[in-house]
């Protein structure tokens, strides 16, 4: 078998060419934020389909933080406690209700589901 050895040919730009990319370059830094929104969104997604109710208040503060939400924000749309809130999403051995976190689900726009399902293989 014989091997082929790319090699890199370098061309400069033609004016237009600079003007294209420099455009592009612009277009890019002016979605930045979008695209980063929609990364978080993304992974906010597949963090939710791999969720088990231990990971629920991860996932909760995962997608708190996607949508650029604080503490105060869940506070006044949920009527939590914010130093409540904040255990809930920092300390490992919280124990909140199915009520508490379904009221931070709703307080996000997200409905909380629990399932009961045989256990993977």
């Amino acid at each position: 078998m014989s091997h082929r050895i790319a090699r890199q040919s370098k061309r400069r730009l033609t004016p237009e060419e600079k003007v294209r990319v420099a455009e592009v370059r612009r277009m890019v830094d002016g979605e930045q934020e979008e695209i980063l929104r929609r990364g978080r969104e993304i992974l906010a997604e597949e963090l939710a389909r791999k969720a088990t109710l231990h990971d629920v208040r991860r996932l909760l503060k995962a997608e708190r933080l996607s949508q650029g939400l604080t503490l105060t924000d869940i506070q006044q749309r949920s009527g939590g406690d914010p130093p409540a809130l904040s255990r809930l999403e920092n300390e490992a051995d919280a124990n909140p209700t199915v009520t508490t976190l379904t009221r931070y689900a709703d307080a996000l726009g997200k409905q909380l589901i629990i399932a009961l399902v045989d256990p993977m293989a």
